[in-house]
């Protein structure tokens, strides 16, 4: 569709990020039948970011032949707080604002992921796999014996040889917190 017929404009970001981390924010801009809008001339599309982070790019001002645009921002490890990106469309005629439309995202930054442990059974074998723990000591009690370890990476798995049909308990402490109890068979 011409570049002064987009009747919609679309944020697509994350709602929380965790800091040290990059993240993408992206955008759509379609008529009133859904199709494609693609920007070319200056002064139609406005992108304005407001927070912690570094833009990694030049913010955009065109969109693609599919109507979209893109950018990412790094954030450093100490980087918390809010972030708004607002998004704004001139028709194309300045002195007509019925056509403009603005679109605000807001992310959160500094967001801890919360950790979950999940409990199974394979080849006969108990496992624990323990997600967002990097760093954390892991503690696992099956049955009447204890295993521990640091995890190395925000998805971490331990898992110990069993007794095929065995039915065992499982308790998973992760930074001496019970994170999941859970009794199963070994398969």
């Amino acid at each position: 569709a011409a570049e002064g017929k987009a009747t919609k404009l679309e944020l697509t970001a994350p709602g929380g990020v965790k800091s040290g981390s990059t993240f993408q924010v992206k955008g759509k801009l379609t008529d009133k039948f859904g199709n494609p809008v693609k920007v070319t001339s200056a002064n139609i599309l406005g992108i304005k970011y407001v927070g912690p982070g570094f833009v990694t790019s030049t913010l955009p001002t065109t969109t693609d032949a599919d109507g979209e645009f893109m950018f990412s921002v790094l954030l450093g490890s100490t980087d918390e707080g809010n972030v708004t990106v607002t998004a704004t469309y001139d028709g194309g005629d300045a002195s007509v604002t019925t056509d403009n439309i603005t679109t605000v995202a807001t992310i959160v930054t500094g967001v801890t992921p919360s950790v979950e442990a999940v409990i199974g059974s394979f080849n006969g074998r108990w496992a624990v796999r323990v997600e967002n723990a990097k760093g954390s000591v892991i503690s696992v009690k099956v049955g009447g014996r204890w295993y521990k370890a640091t995890s190395t990476r925000d998805s971490f798995l331990i898992s110990r040889k069993s007794r095929v049909g065995a039915e065992v308990v499982v308790k998973v402490y992760v930074d001496g917190g019970l994170e999941n109890e859970q009794t199963i068979t070994i398969k």
